[in-house]
């Protein structure tokens, strides 16, 4: 399933290989990663803070919406 709760990013509620992480390039390319593609990540670790802080590539806050969105349609044009 999908989710943006980021609550589940525990690890005694998900395994590492459950975990995946989208992001999306300047073109609007999406990139799939999976948490134990990341070195380093101890099976303890706090992913949810780790994620909030920008360490998985996936960005945590989108920030100001409307921005996103009119930036997104100039790109179209």
């Amino acid at each position: 399933f999908i989710t943006h709760d980021v609550g589940l990013l525990k690890p005694y509620k998900l395994r590492r290989d459950q975990i995946a992480f989208v992001a999306k390039d300047k073109r609007g390319c999406s990139t799939l990663s999976t948490l134990v593609e990341y070195k380093g990540v101890r099976n303890d670790a706090s992913y949810d803070k780790e994620y909030m802080l920008g360490a998985f590539g996936a960005v945590p806050m989108v920030g100001n919406m409307e921005s996103v969105v009119a930036k997104s349609l100039e790109n179209e044009s």
